[in-house]
This record gives C-alpha cells, structure tokens and sequence, in this order.
C-alpha cells in the first residue's frame, strides 16, 4: 500500500514536520507521496528532493539571528516585510535547479492564485519557485509570479491532504 503524506502551514512551527519525518523514519515507515503547504511546502519539498530529516534539522537549528535579520530588505517596502531573494538563493543552493516531477519521491505543493481566489496544486515545474509561493505569506514575503499567475501562501491543507491521498491511493497521514 502506498502511503502519502500532508504537510501542512505553520510558519516556526512547522519546524516539527521535520520531528514527524524523522519519527516515520525511526519506524521504518517512508511515504512515497508527499504534499506540503507553506512550510509544510519547503520541509516536504526538500525531504523529496533526498534531505534527511537529521540533515533539515542541521540546517533549522544553525540559523541565527543575525541571519534572519539580513532577510529584511534595506529599503522598507510597503507589500511585504522579508526579501525572499537571499531565501530564493539559499534554497537554489540546497536544491539545484531541480524539477518537482524529476524528484525521487512524488511531490506535490499548494499555492494561491491571489487574482482568483484559487488554489493550485504544483506536481510539476520549477522547484524552488513553487515552494517559495507555497509559502509567500501575504505582507510577510512578496507575491511569487510564474508565468502569468501571481501566486501566494496555500494557506490550509485541504487540497493538500486530497491531492496526496489522490496521488498514494491508499493511506494518508495528515500532520498538519
């Protein structure tokens, strides 16, 4: 049977999803879906593209404040508070220019449309661009643009949690 697993928000929080994949893992008990919405988008993105959870953890717990405090941009904006191009390059650094359908774990983000109102779900396309609008919260980070979509946070997991139990066909573990 295969099993699927959603990812869900949780900005900080969300840090625990990497505590659940390391317990999954401890009970040998690996996904082969994973779906993920905002920070759920990034941890379960980068557990797709091969991370450990020991690996995620290495890096969640080696960020300091200075580092965080070099995210705000120099000039104050007036549509959102932290500069995603230093985040943006960071994860091209962890994550190449890697595909979400060339991962070795099936993949699968929310993201929403903010012209309609819509919620999309990513199982293909640029990597680091679809977790970035997953989790591009409104007035936090800036509006991510692919193609002619202006896309934002994904907000709750419902489609989250559907899409990756449409894609296991069996089981799914929602932690969000």
């Amino acid at each position: 049977m295969k099993i699927g697993l959603a990812l869900g928000a949780g900005s900080a929080k969300g840090l625990a999803h990497i505590g659940i994949l390391q317990v999954l893992e401890d009970a040998g008990i690996r996904p082969q879906v994973i779906a993920g919405t905002s920070m759920g988008a990034v941890i379960g993105g980068f557990y797709a593209s091969g991370l450990s959870p020991a690996e995620m953890e290495k890096m969640a717990v080696s960020i300091t404040k200075e580092e965080v405090k070099k995210l705000l941009p120099k000039k104050p904006s007036l549509t959102h508070l932290v500069d995603n191009q230093r985040i943006k390059r960071l994860f091209y650094r962890i994550l190449g220019n890697k595909r979400i359908e060339e991962l070795p774990l099936k993949f699968g983000c929310v993201v929403t449309d903010i012209l309609s109102g819509r919620e999309v779900y990513f199982t293909s396309g640029p990597m680091v661009e679809a977790i970035l609008a997953s989790s591009a919260i409104p007035g936090f980070f800036p509006t991510v643009k692919i193609g002619d979509r202006y896309l934002v946070d994904g907000g709750g997991c419902g489609s989250c949690a559907r899409g990756a139990r449409q894609e296991a066909g069996g089981r799914l573990y929602n932690s969000g």
